[in-house]
């Protein structure tokens, strides 16, 4: 009695802590957020650059600015699972950084991090990590997707594939994608 008693409880925590993963290709990113309790969100930090006045002017400590550059931008975007009783699972965070002169990208610094916030889930690295120059290095193009599983005893219950991607231009424009 004692041991069913025991497999009920932990069966009840598993299904407490596990997200709901619902994957159509027909559903918006909208509904799919909505039902499968994900949310995103960024930070956006740019400067233009006065040369004349590089000296002086104060910058981000995490991107040192060239004295050839004209402008940069860092975007962080992170994404956020949560089980169907709202408790925090993880977070994957990725965050390019980016400088521009009058014709192209001069320099690119990628990174990402993951965050566990739930016992029984863990990190278990990146399954890609690509990122490129085109368009006369004018835009680059950076995409990042981490694997994160929950289980116990050795055996993976739950994986997921969250990714975020990038494509970023000269003069600070980007545009962004992610997924699960």
């Amino acid at each position: 009695m004692k041991k069913r008693l025991f497999c009920l409880m932990l069966f009840s925590t598993l299904l407490f802590l596990i997200p709901s993963f619902v994957l159509a290709e027909e559903e918006s990113s909208e509904d799919l957020e909505e039902v499968a309790y994900y949310k995103d969100s960024f930070i956006e930090e740019s400067s233009e650059v006065d040369n004349s006045f590089l000296g002086s002017k104060s910058f981000s400590p995490l991107l040192t600015e060239s004295t050839n550059s004209t402008g940069w931008k860092r975007v962080t975007w992170w994404q956020d699972a949560y089980s169907k009783a709202d408790v925090h699972l993880f977070r994957f965070t990725h965050v390019i950084e980016w400088e521009w002169d009058s014709t192209k990208i001069t320099r690119v610094t990628r990174s990402s991090s993951p965050s566990v916030y739930t016992i029984g889930w863990k990190y278990n690295g990146l399954t890609t990590n690509d990122g490129w120059y085109y368009n006369s290095n004018r835009s680059y193009f950076s995409k990042r997707q981490a694997h994160f599983s929950f289980g116990t005893g050795g055996w993976d219950i739950q994986n997921s594939y969250p990714w975020i991607s990038f494509d970023v231009q000269r003069g600070g424009s980007y545009t962004y994608s992610r997924g699960w």
